[in-house]
C-alpha cells in the first residue's frame, strides 16, 4: 500500500519523475524548489532544453503557485 505524503517536496519529486526525469535528479530539484532556488536558468544548467524545458518549468511553477 502506498503511504500517504504530506510533504509537497516529495509529491514535486514524484510529478519530475513521472514527466520523465531520473529520479535522483527530480529528487534535488524538488529539494532546491522547496528553497524557491529554482528559475529557468536553473533548469537549462540541469540540461534541460526546448519542450522539456517548458514542460519541467509548468511544473516547477505549479508548485510554487501551490505552495507559496
Amino acid at each position: 500500500m502506498k503511504e500517504n505524503t504530506s510533504d509537497p517536496r516529495e509529491l514535486l519529486a514524484e510529478k519530475l519523475h513521472n514527466a520523465g526525469i531520473d529520479g535522483q535528479k527530480a529528487f534535488f530539484i524538488a529539494l532546491d524548489a522547496g528553497r524557491n532556488l529554482v528559475d529557468k536558468e536553473y533548469l537549462k544548467d540541469c540540461g534541460f532544453k526546448g519542450k522539456h524545458l517548458k514542460a519541467v518549468e509548468n511544473i516547477i511553477k505549479e508548485f510554487y503557485w501551490e505552495n507559496q
